[in-house]
């Protein structure tokens, strides 16, 4: 009789923990893509690569050379990729930080994080 229930009720603790980590996985994604709420000289990915993707159509703009586009092409897409990695990192590193409370196994953190 005991066992049904004290299953059942083990199974709920092992929602909520998951809706918990859930939870913490979308405010670290958050927080990573648009910047720390309340931090307004912090900026996200967002921002950041919006900014950067202006700054190279300005120069794609004004080189008119084959050469100057297709170097600028490249630059742009290195610069992405290495805003995008270092946003993945920060996203990994914050979302340890978050989860880092013992009532979480790491089994719960890695299928949280993926």
């Amino acid at each position: 009789q005991f066992s049904e229930q004290l299953l059942h009720y083990k199974t709920i603790h092992e929602i909520e923990l998951r809706r918990e980590l859930a939870e913490v996985a979308k405010g670290s994604v958050h927080e990573v893509l648009h910047g720390p709420r309340g931090e307004s000289n912090v900026t996200g990915f967002h921002v950041r690569a919006r900014k950067m993707v202006d700054r190279f159509v300005g120069r794609m703009h004004a080189g008119s050379t084959r050469l100057d586009l297709e170097t600028a092409d490249l630059e742009l897409g290195r610069e992405l990729a290495c805003l995008r990695d270092e946003c993945v990192a920060e996203l990994e590193d914050l979302f340890q930080q978050r989860s880092a409370l013992p009532r979480y196994s790491a089994t719960a953190r890695e299928q949280a994080r993926l």
